[in-house]
């Protein structure tokens, strides 16, 4: 579930608190003071289906051979697995170089924590290098390597750093909170040839007290939730598909969202789309906990996530873009 807030006149997201078995795998995420607002606001604008990380662990299983004869590359055993070079030895220029998925250090999680406790101008300032190496700095490396991911199989969504990432700075003109910073990182990947904050899109954050991965559609104007309805009663076999999926549950879980409590007018009551011509917005996203963010499975799991996603998103936006 989400939580929904205004400020300055535009509904805002946040998941809430959610508290799941063992069995599920996922973990409650609380979220308080600033670092609820912050969230709330930077999650406002969201707007082909497989498992990269399995692919890739199949290919990294399967030999290497040379172009020119069929024989295992150099530098890789008979298994494709790169060999130890000795220190004096030069490396082939033929073999690639191993690059770890992008994530963040401890110290990002460090730094957010203290700024949590100490949302000061001055105590910011003094440690603003910190931000930069440690939070900032990764942020831009996973939005960089999305952009390059995203062409594989959501070319149609926005991912650079100007587009995505989400400034550090509060807003605190109308809000009875001063805190001037958030205290969470966050970024979001809109949809290309729709207005700046509609459609349907995809967004993560981190923070001290969880990870946050999803996406969807979170307050559509009237007109274009009118849209949304009328394209998931002309094709809703092609929703279940989406949602329904083991793959998307098993990754993403149900779709979600506020909804209405009977069909919306115009519908007949026992339409085969009833349940979700209900649904005023479409989200769908997972919490993990904090620790997460560190973990070495973080960038795959951001993919697997957001591969599950895009094809809701895509579903959602298409009336917007006139393909129905």
């Amino acid at each position: 579930m989400v939580a929904a807030g205004r400020a300055h006149g535009r509904t805002q997201l946040l998941p809430r608190r959610r508290s799941r078995s063992a069995a599920t795998g996922r973990d409650g995420v609380a979220a308080d003071g600033a670092a609820v607002d912050g969230a709330r606001a930077d999650a406002r604008h969201l707007g082909r289906e497989g498992h990269g990380a399995a692919h890739r662990q199949l290919e990294r299983s399967r030999p290497i051979r040379d172009e020119a004869d069929g024989s295992p590359h150099p530098g890789r055993d008979a298994l494709g697995r790169a060999r130890e070079i000795g220190r004096g030895e030069p490396r082939d220029p033929r073999v690639p170089v191993a690059v770890s998925a992008p994530r963040f250090k401890p110290h990002a999680l460090k730094f957010l924590r203290a700024l949590k406790r100490n949302n000061r101008r001055d105590w910011f300032n003094a440690h603003k290098d910190d931000y930069e190496t440690h939070v900032r700095d990764p942020m831009i490396a996973i939005i960089e390597q999305l952009a390059r991911d995203f062409r594989e199989f959501a070319p149609e969504l926005v991912a650079t750093p100007k587009a995505s990432l989400y400034r550090i700075y509060r807003d605190t003109r109308f809000s009875p909170n001063k805190a001037p910073y958030k205290t969470h990182a966050a970024a979001v990947f809109p949809p290309r040839g729709l207005p700046k904050h509609e459609g349907a899109g995809v967004y993560f954050h981190i923070s001290p007290d969880g990870v946050w991965v999803g996406g969807g559609m979170y307050s559509p104007q009237t007109a274009q939730l009118v849209a949304v309805r009328e394209h998931i009663a002309g094709n809703v076999r092609h929703l279940r598909a989406i949602v329904e999926s083991p793959a998307f549950r098993r990754h993403v879980g149900a779709l979600e969202g506020e909804r209405l409590q009977r069909v919306p007018r115009g519908y007949p009551k026992d339409h085969a789309a009833a349940e979700y011509l209900k649904f005023r917005q479409f989200l769908a996203g997972r919490e993990l906990p904090a620790s997460f963010a560190t973990s070495p499975r973080f960038y795959d799991t951001l993919l697997t996530i957001f591969r599950q996603v895009v094809p809701l998103t895509r579903f959602l936006n298409a009336p917007l873009n006139g393909d129905r």
